[in-house]
């Protein structure tokens, strides 16, 4: 660890980065000490139960609404979880795993001892605005050495293991292509192209948050105003998003013609 002194040469302020870069000075210095999860890291926001789906309120009533998010939310924690090394994992396979980290931003406990049984890590929302609660997130991973950030939606029924793959394939560095290289980003739209379901960037410098209306829109200017390359994925499991009755007519009949969707 570097010690950084002021111009007085006071000892009093303690820099503690950069961290240590190889993962071998954790496993040989301090061998009880967890190396930082470096690399692409998940953020997963959950609102509050009591509030979830307010738009199907006409549908579904409260139980039903419930157990509606509490499903997608555990189907896409599930998924995003399996992109984690195991827990017992050598350094080397923590290196090349897919996803380093997972971090739910939630108020509702429930919500948090699920991610916390998942392997993921819970981080109490006390902002209740989505993009404060990310900010939250973003800034426990950067807290653990994150090189890129993945914020994925909770309520995506139908995301698959190879699309957080292909999601986090962007971000991560190749042969020819390190997380030192130019910044990027990735973006998957709903399938309306108005919001976001999948939204991610190297470190640093990042990008700003812009969850809500036309947030598709919005990110997309944010990245090309910054001068960072964003790919977007247009994928139809990331799409798929439950928000309204058409969402949930088309989550169960996919093929079918469905009015106003």
């Amino acid at each position: 660890m570097r010690i950084a002194y002021s111009d007085n040469h006071s000892h009093n302020h303690i820099d503690p980065y950069p961290q240590p870069t190889d993962e071998r000075y954790y496993a040989c210095v301090r061998p009880e000490i967890v190396p930082p999860r470096r690399g692409v890291q998940v953020i997963i926001p959950m609102k509050n139960l009591t509030h979830a789906k307010s738009r199907l309120a006409e549908q579904l009533s409260l139980a039903e609404r419930r157990t509606l998010a509490i499903y997608m939310y555990r189907r896409v924690l599930q998924v995003v979880c399996a992109a984690l090394p195991p827990s017992d994992a050598a350094l080397e396979e923590i290196a090349s795993a897919t996803i380093q980290q997972v971090w739910v931003v939630s108020e509702d406990p429930l919500i948090l001892d699920m991610a916390r049984a998942a392997g993921a890590q819970p981080i109490p929302d006390t902002t209740s605005e989505l993009n404060a609660a990310l900010q939250l997130g973003l800034a426990a991973a950067q807290q653990e050495a994150a090189q890129a950030v993945l914020v994925i939606a909770a309520d995506i029924p139908l995301i698959s293991l190879d699309d957080v793959r292909g999601l986090a394939a962007v971000l991560r560095p190749g042969s020819d292509r390190p997380f030192t290289a130019e910044p990027r980003a990735v973006i998957a739209p709903d399938r309306a192209q108005s919001g976001t379901n999948a939204f991610g960037f190297t470190l640093p410098p990042g990008l700003p948050f812009h969850f809500g209306n036309d947030s598709f829109a919005l990110h997309l200017q944010a990245a090309h105003e910054r001068g960072i390359p964003i790919q977007t994925c247009p994928s139809a499991t990331l799409a798929l998003d439950v928000d309204t009755p058409a969402d949930l007519t088309y989550a169960w009949h996919p093929d079918m013609p469905v009015k106003g969707a």
